[in-house]
């Protein structure tokens, strides 16, 4: 025999609770699948790493009575129990009847025959209807972007950035696949406002270092699409401030004397594309003239510093 058996662990939270009265319940209907809700209504998610199991359903529903015990209530009617998952639980639904049995009630909408109301939601057999929109982003595969792509013609946004943020490569695949979002520009921004411009650049700066090839092609993309915009200097003047005209001089000069032909490259690629006097001035309105001679004589130095030191290992392998 043993004693004082532990019985339960955590998570002994519920994933969400809406405590709804017969007024807020009518607005709930408007959007959600849930029309036998009742005052107390407790929601599980279980994704596709953590699945609703026997063993899972059971902590479920140990979690709503002692909900119900917290609260005091004791009408089992006036509580229900949603359980909204990624995949079907297909033991749960038909492979303990000893424990449960479940019943199709409505597409993708099964209820049991617990004491409880409880009722499993399956995100991927959900009708394709306004109410069920957001329950659907729990979905996989072709009914996931087939949402998407609903969501994107009817111009449902917020929930399409909300499905960015689950899930940002098919989100992607859906924006450019809808003609309500034509221009890639338009998605920039959609992508640019969701993420955040900084994070969005910080990104690109480590992908950047991790990968110099990558980088000389965005440089060389980047240099193209910016003969598109009306007005280059405040595209010249967001670079100089954004990086920094100091670090942008160096770098420029470091990359030049290590590759020639880069060098020689990126110099025609400048003029053509952002022109090398407007680089220059939009620098010099940065940092200043004096600022500029500064550096320049501190670059001229470093040059001749290297020079000789190259000299100096060239004589030194001659001897």
């Amino acid at each position: 025999m043993q004693t004082q058996v532990e019985v339960g662990r955590l998570p002994k939270t519920l994933d969400a609770v809406v405590v709804a009265d017969e007024s807020q319940r009518a607005q709930i209907v408007q959007w959600f699948p849930f029309d036998y809700f009742q005052r107390y209504n407790l929601l599980e998610f279980k994704s596709p790493t953590d699945p609703l199991t026997p063993d899972e359903y059971k902590r479920v529903i140990a979690r709503a009575y002692l909900f119900l015990a917290e609260v005091g209530e004791n009408d089992l009617r006036e509580v229900t129990v949603t359980i909204i998952t990624a995949t079907k639980p297909r033991k749960v639904l038909k492979g303990v009847p000893q424990l449960v049995r479940f019943a199709e009630e409505a597409s993708g909408r099964y209820i049991s025959d617990d004491k409880l109301s409880v009722r499993v939601l399956v995100a991927p057999e959900l009708p394709l209807e306004r109410r069920n929109y957001l329950l659907l982003l729990f979905a996989r595969g072709q009914k996931l972007r087939e949402t998407l792509l609903r969501l994107a013609q009817e111009g449902w946004w917020e929930i399409v950035r909300l499905a960015y943020l689950l899930h940002p490569k098919e989100a992607s695949e859906v924006l450019a696949m809808s003609r309500r979002y034509p221009t890639l520009e338009e998605n920039i921004r959609f992508i640019v406002r969701d993420l955040g411009a900084e994070k969005l650049l910080r990104e690109i700066a480590a992908m950047m270092d991790e990968d110099p090839e990558l980088a000389r092609r965005i440089s060389r993309e980047v240099l193209v699409m910016s003969r598109r915009y009306p007005t280059l200097e405040e595209n010249i003047r967001f670079i100089v401030r954004d990086l920094g005209a100091e670090k942008l001089l160096r770098e420029i000069a470091a990359m030049m004397d290590e590759d020639p032909e880069l060098a020689e490259r990126l110099s025609s690629e400048m003029v053509r594309g952002l022109g090398a006097e407007r680089l220059l001035r939009g620098i010099a309105e940065e940092l200043g003239r004096e600022r500029i001679e500064q550096l320049l004589r501190e670059m001229d130095e470093e040059q001749k510093r290297k020079r000789t030191n190259g000299r100096r290992r060239s004589r030194k392998q001659g001897r």
